[in-house]
């Protein structure tokens, strides 16, 4: 999905948050957005990094064993967040 895919769909699903911004504009404000979102995971040496709407970055130190040496790396981990149960009008 590219970027201006997901301002389209953002823009359908909900019209009233985009107001009179243009797509142009929007993708613009998108791609700032993720390229600090980028920036944060990879200052982050450990720890999370959550998002309540997308989910939890988590950023771990690991050992990695190549060619018989062992060295230390990062690997960065997506848990996506579940999803909200809508409330069921019993009637």
């Amino acid at each position: 999905m590219t970027l201006l895919e997901l301002v389209q769909t953002a823009q359908a699903a909900k019209p009233k948050a985009f107001g009179k911004i243009t797509e142009k504009r929007a993708v613009a404000i998108m791609q700032a957005t993720l390229i600090e979102l980028k920036k944060s995971i990879q200052n982050t040496e450990e720890g999370e990094i959550t998002l309540p709407v997308l989910g939890t970055f988590v950023a771990k130190k690991v050992k990695v064993k190549k060619e018989g040496t062992e060295t230390t790396g990062r690997r960065v981990i997506f848990k996506a967040a579940k999803a909200k149960k809508k409330a069921v009008n019993a009637e």
